[in-house]
């Protein structure tokens, strides 16, 4: 149902190679957000009552409906200016429920299964409450890192990435693979390598194993040869790595 739903509202902003798997990854983000906002349903059904209460009088039946027609037009255009053509970014951060739902039904079936996530949770409780609530939207260079020091199997990742709906959003990005999967920080989920590299338009700048990641200092001795990266390639949003 969220696929679907998140399929019927951005297809049209969407190039259709990608359409499948952005409403696959963005089901959540999207599809969740939609389905919460289907509260204007009930909105309706509340502004169709008043007016019945004011069946028997015309006048004021008539009133009720013009108030009823001008504030169900107002979220229409409202929630069609926020959230049917929002950006990812706008959309994470809009409302604490999604972030919980998320965090609670995503974060633990997806990368790790259950018991490994209860590790992470146990071993960096700090780190487990960020990815859940949605503190670590936008800071994958704190957060991928992070992670990654928690599992001695798990790769970390530095690339460029575009934005799907739009091209000029060119920016740095950090993320954790593993087992043929990526895990995204902003997202709090995984999806397979290929098909994130192919929706994000992915240029990998390098991938470390966690030998060379747990290394004192990482990111300082690593900062200055991505960020002239990022130069050359144009790429935004670097600063913070």
């Amino acid at each position: 149902m969220l696929k679907k739903l998140t399929k019927l509202f951005y297809k049209k902003r969407i190039s259709s190679k990608n359409i499948e798997n952005f409403a696959d990854f963005f089901q959540y983000q999207y599809g969740l957000e939609l389905m919460l906002n289907l509260r204007l349903l009930l909105y309706v059904i509340i502004y169709i009552g008043m007016a019945l209460l004011f069946y028997n009088t015309k006048i004021l039946a008539y009133i009720a409906l013009g108030v009823i027609t001008v504030v169900l037009l107002y979220n229409l255009i409202d929630m069609k200016k926020h959230i049917f053509i929002g950006t990812p970014k706008l959309i994470l951060g809009s409302m604490k429920l999604k972030n919980w739902i998320i965090g609670h039904c995503v974060l633990q079936k997806q990368f790790l299964t259950k018991e490994e996530w209860k590790k992470v949770k146990k071993k960096d409780r700090h780190l487990y409450d960020s990815l859940v609530s949605g503190y670590s939207i936008h800071k994958c260079h704190t957060y991928a890192l992070l992670l990654a020091l928690q599992l001695d199997d798990a790769y970390l990742v530095y690339l460029s990435a575009k934005d799907p709906q739009d091209d000029n959003d060119n920016y740095a990005h950090a993320v954790v693979m593993r087992n043929g999967a990526v895990f995204d920080t902003n997202f709090r989920r995984a999806f397979d390598v290929e098909d994130y590299y192919t929706l994000f338009n992915v240029k990998v700048y390098h991938i470390w194993n966690y030998h060379e990641y747990s290394e004192p200092n990482f990111k300082e001795k690593v900062s200055k040869d991505f960020h002239n990266w990022c130069k050359e390639n144009k790429i935004n949003s670097y600063q913070y790595f």
